[in-house]
């Protein structure tokens, strides 16, 4: 419905391409693309979309020729529906709005032939209602100002330009929030980290000490550190870890690399908590204070249950010693 109001087209919906050249081909005479059913990203395709978020150019050679190329430049809407977050790289998690939306009940279900006449009698309505946001976006945007901006700072500021209930701030910070946790959730190396720093302020070493730490001390429910994607050296951990610095961040954990005092320079890691400890450590703390303790507190005494009778040592029993019978001298 999107597609159809912003930029209507005779295939609405497609499948998202499998090589960078079909993507930019795809949004060359498209200023709204939507490719449904997505369940999965590609590493390639994930940088693809960042780059048609940012309005990077494409350029490759024009068929039929040696030294004719053929360019593809600028920023486009893209549009991505599955029934499963397929978003799991950071780069393009933080280019990324996500909308969950609520099932159908079965009673209020239609048909498509009783559903898009509706929808076509509406189409000028909510159609006109768009255009009063955009106008009054462009008429207030001079005069917006923020505090913090985030990786999309145009979007965010024209998103409150555009805003006549003032709750965009809220639900834009909400949704880049849920956004993040589930970034941390799919991801074992940013979870196992969450995990080790619930009840920890400051961690210092190697990226090979940090790995075996975080495998000996996985006290994650779903065990990251042995499933598959988990890295297999301390390399391939390092890459992984700087992939979710970003997230872990906002999440409160901030990751630091840098080099040890040493003529070697060994190559360091710092996690910080940022918050100091976790909400997780607080809630563990607060539920050993709040059981019952036995033991008396100190400076008082429990009277015991025979206070009124004198507890009484039980004696040993005397023992003589029998001394030998004298020789009589001859």
């Amino acid at each position: 419905m999107f597609k159809k109001l912003t930029d209507p087209d005779e295939t609405e919906l497609r499948s998202l391409p499998a090589t960078k050249r079909d993507m930019f081909i795809a949004v060359y005479n498209a200023r709204v693309r939507a490719w449904d059913n997505v369940s999965k990203i590609e590493r390639a395709i994930s940088d693809a979309l960042c780059q048609l978020s940012d309005g990077s150019g494409f350029g490759t050679r024009t068929l039929y020729t040696d030294t004719d190329e053929t360019r593809i430049q600028g920023s486009r809407s893209i549009i991505l529906t599955g029934l499963t977050n397929c978003v799991t790289r950071p780069d393009l998690n933080s280019r990324t709005v996500m909308l969950t939306l609520h099932p159908i009940k079965e009673e209020a279900r239609r048909s498509e032939v009783e559903f898009w006449p509706r929808f076509d009698q509406a189409h000028p309505l909510i159609f006109g209602a768009l255009l009063d946001a955009l106008v009054h976006g462009l008429k207030t945007l001079p005069n917006i100002k923020l505090d913090k901006l985030d990786r999309l700072p145009d979007f965010q500021l024209f998103g409150n330009a555009c805003d006549m209930t003032g709750t965009f701030t809220a639900a834009f910070a909400a949704n880049k929030m849920e956004l993040n946790e589930a970034i941390i959730e799919d991801d074992p190396v940013a979870t196992a980290i969450m995990g080790f720093m619930v009840k920890r302020t400051v961690w210092s070493g190697t990226t090979t000490e940090l790995m075996f730490q975080l495998q000996i001390h996985d006290h994650t429910e779903a065990q990251v550190s042995k499933q598959r994607d988990w890295p297999v050296d301390a390399t391939r951990f390092g890459r992984r870890l700087r992939e979710v610095t970003a997230p872990l961040r906002k999440a409160g954990i901030e990751v630091t690399f840098g080099n040890a005092p040493d003529h070697n320079k060994t190559r360091m890691i710092t996690l910080r908590n940022i918050f100091g400890r976790s909400d997780a450590a607080d809630a563990a703390d607060a539920k050993t204070k709040s059981r019952p303790s036995n033991r008396p507190k100190k400076g008082k005494r429990v009277p015991s249950k025979k206070a009124g009778k004198k507890k009484q040592r039980p004696q040993r029993p005397s023992v003589r010693k029998l001394s030998s019978p004298t020789r009589r001298k001859r």
